[in-house]
């Protein structure tokens, strides 16, 4: 991303929690030599064009951003409709637990 060959997307704000982390319901457990992500997030901005996003989940440990191909064999849901940010293609995600290295 830092040379302008991958575009990324964030995904922190979920439906019942917005975008407090104290109150994230995103969860993530180590699985074989990787992560599964279990949750949902709203409003990831560029999601349908991005290469990679930066997916925020409580663990056991704690809060953690996990790298994620943005772009595996998915079917995302029609761009959210938001005013004043027409511009944005934001994307709602998840549902489905998603692996992650």
């Amino acid at each position: 991303m830092a040379t302008g060959q991958l575009i990324g997307c964030f995904g922190l704000t979920e439906p019942e929690s917005g975008s407090d982390p104290a109150s994230m319901t995103t969860t993530a457990r180590r699985a074989g030599g990787g992560w599964v992500i279990n949750g949902a997030k709203r409003w990831i901005g560029l999601a349908s064009i991005a290469d990679v996003a930066v997916i925020w989940a409580r663990t056991e440990d704690g809060i953690r951003g996990f790298l994620v191909p943005a772009r595996r064999p998915c079917s995302w849901p029609p761009p959210d409709r938001r005013r004043g940010i027409g511009g944005s293609r934001a994307r709602s995600g998840g549902g489905d637990p998603y692996a992650a290295a």
